[in-house]
This record gives C-alpha cells, structure tokens and sequence, in this order.
C-alpha cells in the first residue's frame, strides 16, 4: 500500500526572516498590524483580528497536526501572512471616510483573499491556485515528453472523505507499460492534502505485485501527482484499483487499452 506524502508547505517564513522580519507568534502579529491602522473603529478592529487570528490558527493547527511545536507553528504561520506592515498598508485602503460598515467588512475580506492567493507573500495562494489547476487541467505540470505518452484521458474520481483522488489519465512508458495517472486534493481550499490515502491494483488473472511495477510522484502540501505503471495480464481491458483511507476501501474501474491510431 502506498503512503501519500506531502511537501513541506510554506517557505516564506525564512525569506521574511532573512530579509530582517521579527518572527512573531499570532498575538504579536496581530497587533502590529492593527497598530498601523487609522479611521478604524473598535469593533472593525476586532472584525480584522478574528480574520487574521482564523488564518493563523488554521495554518499552525496544519502544521502541528505534521509534526510541530506549538510556538514555531504559529511564528511560521505568522510568517507566511508577510510583512505586517504591508499587511497594515494594504487593509488600510478599505478605511477611507465614507464607506459602509457592510462594504467595509467585505473590503476586509478581499484584502485577505487577494494577500494569500496573488501575491507572494505567503504560500496559501500557490495552494489555492494548484487545487484549481488539479481539477481543471491535471496534466499542466507534467513535461512535454510525459504528456505525449497518454493515450486516453479518464475522469474517475474516489471521494475520500476531506479529500478526493481522481485517476485522470492512463498511457504507455517507454518499456511499453501501461501507466496509471492520478492525483490527490482536499476539497477545502487552503487545506493540505490527505497523507493517509493508499492505492493498489488487482486482476484476478494476475498477482498484484507482478502487475505493479511502481512508479513516482511528485508532491506538495496542496496536491499530491502520482503515476503507477502496470503490466496487465495480455488482452485485459481493465484492472481493479482498490482505494484505501482509514479503515475504508473503494474499488474503482480504470481501464487499460485505447485506440490506436493508423
């Protein structure tokens, strides 16, 4: 059974760190960024630090939930919000005399959204960007060579509980293999992906390890790629792939011929 693995998430904690940012726990970063603005009232003030504490305290929970220690969860957290100062200069657009407290709260919001999906300042973005790009153009990261070796797409997909695994494409290696493509996401943007997903194949004409000959992926905290490459029994038109999560197992169709062309 394979053990899906995932990437080591943000990196911009070291950048910031680098470039002469203070690390700061959540409160901290909090407050520096409340301090920087101006024409805000109390209870907007509290608006904005329930958003930014939310962002934060999902991110550390992630990572605690990989491995680490509550105090640098959070400065890492912190870090990959960015530059509290450009933070503050940025949610201070919304603040200008006259608006609403409805278009206000919503300004806060986008501010947000647009701080952790374009620009670099954190890694949230990149996630969110790669989820979209997993369902709606799978193969977009492999290499020109590798996309040429499909041979038919597939839209199959396993919901695994928070997460989905979609086998989307099948083709033939250079050792005339049949090669299995699929990929796993979670549904909720922003959230990692599954580490706990297992995956293997069956035919009742054929050992399963004779069959499987491995394969590779490629993998980071949002989305994990993987390929398997088989050697079906000869004449088979599909094989059996059994999913596991947990305790709980889903067998799905994948088939393994296509079309040739003249």
């Amino acid at each position: 059974m394979e053990t899906i693995r995932s990437g080591s998430g943000c990196s911009a904690g070291r950048e910031l760190c680098l470039k002469g940012v203070k690390c700061m726990n959540r409160g901290e970063y909090t407050a520096a960024v409340l301090k920087g603005l101006r024409h805000v009232t109390a209870s907007e003030k509290e608006q904005i630090r329930k958003e930014l504490d939310g962002h934060m305290e999902d991110h550390a929970l992630e990572l605690m939930e990989r491995g680490w220690e509550r105090e640098e969860a959070e400065e890492k957290a912190a870090a990959c919000m960015g530059d509290p100062m450009e933070v503050s200069k940025e949610l201070q657009k919304c603040y200008s005399y006259g608006w609403l407290i409805v278009g206000r709260v919503l300004g806060v919001v986008l501010v947000l959204l647009v701080l952790l999906s374009v620009t670099e300042l954190g890694s949230a973005g990149y996630g969110l960007v790669m989820q979209w790009q997993a369902q709606h153009n799978p193969t977009k990261h492999m290499g020109e060579e590798q996309r040429a070796q499909i041979r038919r797409e597939l839209d199959i997909t396993v919901d695994c509980g928070n997460s989905v695994l979609q086998f989307y494409a099948v083709g033939e290696s250079e050792e005339g293999e049949t090669t299995v493509h699929y990929l796993i996401y979670n549904k909720t943007p922003f959230r990692f992906v599954a580490k706990n997903i297992g995956i293997r194949y069956e035919h009742p004409e054929a050992d399963e390890h004779e069959m499987d000959r491995g394969g590779g992926y490629f993998s980071d905290a949002w989305v994990h790629y993987g390929n398997d490459d088989l050697v079906p029994p000869k004449g088979a038109e599909s094989v059996t792939a059994v999913v596991t999560w947990g305790s709980r197992e889903t067998r799905v169709e994948i088939p393994v011929t296509w079309e040739v062309a003249a």
